[in-house]
C-alpha cells in the first residue's frame, strides 16, 4: 500500500507545479464546451419541443377518442337495455293506441332519464310513423317526417347502432337544443318493430371537450367519416361560413399529422380515428404557440450560458488550486464506509483519473449494499413463500367433513341444503384462490368467512350461532386475504366445540383512530372455553399452533403474514379468560381501493 500512495503524492505535487497553466486550460475548455452545449441544446430542444407538442397532443387526442368511444358504448348499452325490455317490446308489439301501455312505457323511460343527465329525450318510433316521447307534454312536429330521417332509415337498413352529426333537435316543437342523435332498430324474430332514438345533450360533450386546451389558440374538434362536424368550439362560425376547416384534406390524408396554413398562419392538424364510432378527433396546433416557447427557451439558454461562463472562469483558478479536494472527499467517504455507512456516495468533482477512482468507489459501495439488500430480500421472500405456501393449504379435515355432509344430505333428499352448502363451499374456495391476488376488499373477506360459517352452521346446527357487522364505508377497503377465517376456525375448534350448549361468534369491522391516525380494526369474539394468559403468549409467539393437525393457517401465521405485509406495528392482540370466552383483535392499516377480482374479465 505504501508504494501506490507515494506515487499518488508525487502526482499531486506535479499537478500543483502547473497550477496556472491548468487554470487557463480549464477556463478555455469550459468556455468552449459550455458555449457548444448551449447552442446544440437550444437547437435540439427546440426541435424536441415541436415533436413533443405533436406527440403529447396525439396522446391527449387518443385519450379523448377513447373517452368518447367509451361514452358512446355506454349509450349503446343503454339502447340495448331498452331493446330487450319487456316494457318497450310490449309497446312496439301493440297495434293500437293504448294509453295505459304508453303511460307505463313513458314512466319507464323517465325512470332511466332521471339517472342520466347526458340524455335529453328518448323517442320510440313505430314503422307507422307513430312516435312516443318520454315527455308527455312534448308536441311532435307534423313536418318532422321521421321515417325519412337518416337516423331512422340507417337504423332500419343496417340494424346497427347509428350516431348522427350534431344538429338542432327537430322532432318536438318548442325545443331547439343542439344534440347528437343515436338510434337502433328494435326487431323480434327477424321482424322490425320500430326504432329507439336517443338525443344526447350536446352541451355535456361540449363542456368535456372545451376544457382541453392546446396552447393559447389551439383546440379540438370532431368530424364523422363523411366530414360532417360532430363538435367544434366555433360551430356557429363554421355554419355561418365565417370560418372553415380543411375537412377534405383531413379525410383524404393517411397521416396522423398534417401541416397547412390558416389565414396565412402555419398550423398542424393531429388526427386520430375511432374504429367504433367512425369519428375523427382532430387537434389544431398553432405554430405561433410553439414559437412562444422557442423564444422563451432562447432567452433561457442565453442567460444560462452567460451565467455559467462567468462562474466557470471564476472557478477555474479555484479548481486548479484545490485539485486535492477530490482525494480528501474520497478518503472521507472511505472512512464513513469503514464505519458502517453503506449508503455513502462521494461526489465526483472531476472526470480525470481521480474521478474514475471515485466512480469506482461509488460503484463498489453500491454493489456491496445491493448484495446485502439482496440477501435480506431473499430471506424476506423465503419467509413470504413459506407463509404463502402455508396459506394456500386446503384444510383436508374441513373439506372431507363438508363433502361428507353434502353426501349425507344428498342421500337424505335434502336438495336445498346440498345446494346451499355446495354453493358456500364453491364461493369459499373461489375467494381463497381469487385469481392469484394477495389483496381483496373487506367485503370479499367477510363473504369468505360468512361462507365458511354457513357450512359450519349447517354441520353443527343449533350449537353454533354467529353475527357479522361492518361499517358500510369500510367494505371497499383493501386487506390481505384470508385473515379472519383462520381466527374463526380456531374459535370453533378450540373455543366452542368442546363446550356444552350453544356457542356464538361475533365478527365486527370498524374504523379506529389513534393519535389522528386511522386504522382498520377487526374483532372476532366467542363465548367459548377461553384460555389463560400463558397460553395466549405461547400462541402469539409461535411456540404452539392453534391447529396442529388441521392443515390450516394458525393464529401465529396470520399474525406473521400481517407483519410481513404491513410492518411490525400491525397484527393480532388476544384477550381471553378461562370459561369466559376469547376476543381476537386484528389491527390493519386503513387502505382505500380494494382489488375486486369478481369484476375482472373471466
Amino acid at each position: 500500500m505504501g508504494k501506490p500512495m507515494g506515487k499518488r503524492y508525487q502526482n499531486v505535487r506535479f499537478i500543483n507545479s502547473i497550477q496556472v497553466t491548468l487554470a487557463i486550460g480549464i477556463g478555455i475548455l469550459i468556455v468552449t464546451v459550455i458555449a457548444s452545449i448551449g447552442i446544440l441544446s437550444y437547437i435540439v430542444t427546440n426541435r424536441v419541443i415541436r415533436e413533443n407538442a405533436s406527440q403529447s397532443t396525439l396522446k391527449m387526442i387518443h385519450q379523448v377518442n377513447y373517452d368518447m368511444d367509451y361514452y358512446l358504448r355506454t349509450v349503446e348499452t343503454t339502447i340495448e337495455g331498452l331493446r330487450v325490455s319487456d316494457n318497450i317490446l310490449s309497446y312496439f308489439e301493440s297495434n293500437q293506441d293504448v294509453t295505459l301501455q304508453e303511460d307505463h312505457t313513458r314512466a319507464y323511460l323517465n325512470t332511466l332519464l332521471d339517472t342520466r343527465e347526458d340524455i335529453l329525450n328518448i323517442y320510440l318510433i313505430k314503422p307507422s310513423g307513430e312516435i312516443l316521447s318520454n315527455d308527455s307534454n312534448a308536441v311532435i312536429k307534423e313536418t318532422s317526417n321521421v321515417l325519412e330521417q337518416p337516423f331512422y332509415k340507417k337504423a332500419i337498413e343496417s340494424r346497427e347502432f347509428i350516431i348522427s352529426e350534431s344538429h338542432v333537435q327537430n322532432i318536438a316543437l318548442g325545443e331547439y337544443p343542439w344534440v347528437v342523435t343515436c338510434s337502433k332498430a328494435v326487431y323480434l324474430d327477424g321482424q322490425v318493430l320500430g326504432v329507439i332514438l336517443i338525443d344526447l345533450n350536446f352541451s355535456l360533450i361540449e363542456d368535456m371537450l372545451s376544457r382541453i386546451v392546446i396552447g393559447e389558440q389551439g383546440y379540438l374538434f370532431i368530424i364523422d367519416s363523411n366530414g360532417n362536424i360532430i363538435y367544434h368550439p366555433k360551430l356557429e362560425l363554421i355554419y355561418s361560413g365565417i370560418k372553415n376547416e380543411p375537412i377534405e384534406a383531413i379525410l383524404s390524408s393517411e397521416q396522423t399529422s398534417i401541416e397547412t396554413t390558416d389565414d396565412l398562419e402555419k398550423v398542424n392538424f393531429v388526427v386520430t380515428d375511432s374504429l367504433y364510432s367512425g369519428w375523427k378527433v382532430i387537434g389544431k396546433i398553432y405554430h405561433r404557440d410553439l414559437n412562444s416557447y422557442s423564444e422563451t427557451l432562447q432567452e433561457f439558454f442565453i442567460i444560462i450560458i452567460l451565467v455559467t461562463l462567468i462562474i466557470s472562469l471564476v472557478l477555474a483558478a479555484i479548481i486548479a488550486g484545490n485539485i486535492l479536494r477530490p482525494v480528501k472527499s474520497l478518503l472521507h467517504g472511505m472512512s464513513e464506509f469503514q464505519a458502517g455507512d453503506l449508503d455513502v456516495q462521494v461526489e465526483v468533482e472531476s472526470y480525470n483519473e481521480l474521478g474514475i477512482l471515485t466512480n469506482t468507489f461509488n460503484t463498489m459501495t453500491q454493489r456491496i449494499k445491493t448484495l446485502i439488500d439482496t440477501n435480506k430480500e431473499v430471506e424476506r421472500m423465503k419467509r413470504k413463500s413459506d407463509l404463502d405456501a402455508l396459506q394456500a393449504q386446503i384444510n383436508p379435515h374441513f373439506l372431507y367433513n363438508t363433502l361428507d355432509s353434502i353426501v349425507w344430505m344428498g342421500e337424505a333428499g335434502k336438495s336445498t341444503e346440498v345446494v346451499k352448502m355446495t354453493s358456500a363451499l364453491s364461493k369459499l374456495f373461489r375467494i381463497s384462490i381469487s385469481k392469484g391476488q394477495e389483496f381483496i376488499t373487506v367485503k370479499q373477506e367477510l363473504e369468505h368467512v360468512e361462507n365458511y360459517l354457513t357450512i359450519q352452521k349447517m354441520r353443527y346446527g343449533e350449537k353454533l350461532d354467529y353475527s357479522i357487522s361492518a361499517q358500510e364505508q369500510i367494505l371497499a377497503l383493501r386487506i390481505i386475504k384470508i385473515i379472519i377465517q383462520p381466527i374463526v376456525e380456531n374459535a370453533i375448534y378450540h373455543g366452542l366445540k368442546k363446550m356444552p350448549g350453544k356457542g356464538t361468534i361475533q365478527i365486527s369491522v370498524t374504523k379506529e383512530i389513534v393519535d389522528k391516525e386511522e386504522f382498520l380494526c377487526i374483532e372476532v369474539s366467542d363465548d367459548g372455553m377461553g384460555m389463560d394468559e400463558a397460553t395466549v403468549k405461547q400462541l402469539l409467539s409461535g411456540r404452539i399452533q392453534s391447529k396442529k393437525k388441521s392443515g390450516g393457517v394458525g393464529v401465529y401465521n396470520v399474525d406473521q403474514r400481517i407483519k410481513l405485509y404491513y410492518g411490525e406495528g400491525y397484527g393480532i392482540h388476544i384477550h381471553s379468560e378461562m370459561f369466559e370466552g376469547t376476543t381476537v383483535k386484528i389491527r390493519l392499516p386503513y387502505l382505500i381501493g380494494g382489488d375486486n377480482f369478481e369484476n375482472t374479465p373471466k
